[in-house]
């Protein structure tokens, strides 16, 4: 809901705003019903799951990537994005709070805060961003590049051993 009512705030400053909410969840049927009745069907598209093949496409069509999760153990979705070059906005929760130093390479808010995430979708799409950007791609490769990817799970395992031994 919360995004919802954040996208009804920032049409006011940016009507040819667009979002696309992407996968599924218990409140799909809510916030569709939420869209139609607030009349916001021109500025807000549910896309359900995509596959992995669209991803690239949709990713270079975007000015923002809005990760508003309130909950996330691990995803690449956020990498992805910074590796192809769009600026993030995102709540700071599981990578995350890792990856992004806020203004940095990305913009953290606090999890379910309509206003924060009107305040970082307007600070990108107000900001050049060319900075942030590329130390978002430099965070991306640095962090999920497959060999630091393998050697962080070769040594978790590795210490996961130790501890049953």
């Amino acid at each position: 809901v919360y995004i919802i009512q954040a996208a009804e705030e920032l049409i006011k400053t940016h009507p040819d705003i667009l979002f696309l909410f992407v996968g599924e969840g218990d409140q799909e049927e809510e916030l569709k019903n939420l869209v139609r009745t607030k009349n916001l069907d021109k500025h807000i598209v549910f896309a359900g799951w995509l596959k992995e093949s669209d991803v690239p496409s949709l990713l270079g069509v975007m000015d923002v990537f809005l990760h508003a999760s309130y909950f996330e153990t691990f995803g690449f979705a956020i990498a992805e994005a910074m590796l192809n070059g769009l600026p993030v906005v995102s709540t700071e929760v599981g990578a995350a709070s890792d990856a992004i130093v806020h203004k940095e390479n990305g913009y953290l808010i606090p999890v379910k805060s309509a206003a924060a995430i009107v305040a970082g979708v307007n600070f990108m799409l107000n900001t050049d961003t060319k900075t942030i950007v590329e130390k978002g791609r430099m965070t991306a490769l640095k962090m999920y590049a497959f060999e630091v990817m393998w050697k962080n799970y070769i040594g978790l395992y590795q210490r996961a051993l130790t501890k049953n031994n």
